[in-house]
């Protein structure tokens, strides 16, 4: 499932504006592996562990925006707040 996902994730991302150097530091892993990675706490402060898999984007090692998503609508929800955030100069 995480496969159809990732495939899609950039054409998403570029849709919905995301400057194209960023993609590169953009992820799309599960819930369960971004909470192994990055602790508990995190993951509840982004309020993303009701969700199966989450898109985020990360610099330095340190998460500059995130959005979880567990479904195809929320996948494209998620594409959309991530593109429009990577939009802007970072």
């Amino acid at each position: 499932m995480i496969k159809n996902y990732e495939e899609l994730k950039c054409e998403k991302l570029l849709l919905y504006g995301a400057n194209e150097k960023c993609l590169c530091l953009t992820e799309l892993i599960t819930v369960n592996d971004f909470t192994e990675f990055y602790g508990l706490a995190l993951t509840r402060d982004f309020n993303v562990e009701n969700y199966e898999f989450v898109l985020y984007y990360h610099q330095n090692g340190t998460v500059e925006s995130i959005a979880g998503f567990s479904n195809m609508l929320e996948f494209e929800v998620a594409c959309k707040y991530l593109g429009e955030y990577l939009n802007m100069d970072h």
